[in-house]
């Protein structure tokens, strides 16, 4: 993609002012950023355009979806809209960035979730003080990982006990109910 055609779709993409959350059937029903790019660029409505690479179409979906009003999700996304365009499309470049995804899913995201629990702060610690995720360095992973993610199932299970129980328990009436019912 030459500097105008970047140039042209970035500018498209802004003129739109806005990116709504989810997917859309067409244009007209609102765009996310990805289906503004394939909007801007002239391709087929997609969250997918072949324009932007497809581990960046993937997070960017992520992102989109994730913000908490049309405001956010512009104000955060549209400055990137150029640098996005020029990411690379090489599959090296592509694993390397999936990597970085991964070390930040395990290192960053994954602890902070956990230091919700007190009980699951020694798993976060663990994941944030892994080293960083490289190739060599992925399966290093895998027994902290998995054991903070069997701490974390039961850890949610015993708080969403009491109310899974109740609801079951009231699910059950319903259903006495339900086959206590006659045709007149």
């Amino acid at each position: 993609m030459d500097e105008q055609q970047i140039a042209t779709i970035v500018a498209k993409v802004r003129g739109l002012g806005s990116f709504q959350r989810g997917s859309h059937d067409t244009p007209e029903d609102g765009v996310c950023i990805n289906e503004a790019f394939a909007y801007a660029a002239g391709l087929p409505h997609s969250e997918s355009p072949s324009c932007l690479p497809a581990d960046v179409g993937r997070f960017n979906i992520g992102l989109n979806d994730s913000a908490k009003d049309d405001a956010q999700r512009w104000r955060e996304l549209s400055p990137r809209c150029e640098a996005m365009l020029r990411a690379s499309h090489d599959p090296v470049v592509a694993h390397r960035r999936g990597l970085m995804a991964l070390d930040w899913l395990l290192r960053v995201c994954a602890p902070t979730w956990l230091r919700l629990v007190p009980s699951l702060v020694c798993h976060a610690d663990t994941l944030a003080a892994m080293p960083a995720v490289t190739d060599a360095s992925a399966a290093e992973f895998a027994g902290p990982a998995r054991a903070a993610r069997v701490a974390a199932w039961y850890a949610a299970s015993d708080a969403l006990n009491p109310t899974a129980t109740k609801l079951r328990a009231s699910a059950l009436e319903l259903l006495d109910r339900m086959l206590a019912v006659r045709n007149n």
